[in-house]
């Protein structure tokens, strides 16, 4: 029987902007000096949780490792929610 209604708990809003996160670190390495030098003044001129996509990509462009281990880590643990829940 399919059950209509069924949704694992995640939070869309959340899964979204761990998306965008992760797709503009990786697509950052082919942005060039100017464009790098444009998110380093999009990221000084915006707070940090701005939800702006243009503020997100900025922050996600000059991510650090370690904070890009934390995003796709945060990944992952959704990745394993929608697995537990297609194995009901």
């Amino acid at each position: 029987m399919v059950n209509d209604t069924a949704r694992p708990n995640l939070d869309a809003a959340r899964a979204f902007e761990v998306y965008v996160m992760l797709l503009r670190a990786a697509t950052s390495p082919a942005a060039s000096a100017e464009k790098l030098a444009f998110f380093e003044q999009v990221k000084s001129e915006t707070a940090a949780d701005d939800p702006s996509y243009v503020a997100r990509m900025a922050r996600a462009a000059l991510l650090p490792h370690r904070q890009w281990l934390a995003w796709n880590n945060e990944r992952e643990a959704m990745r394993y929610q929608w697995a537990a829940f297609f194995e009901d």
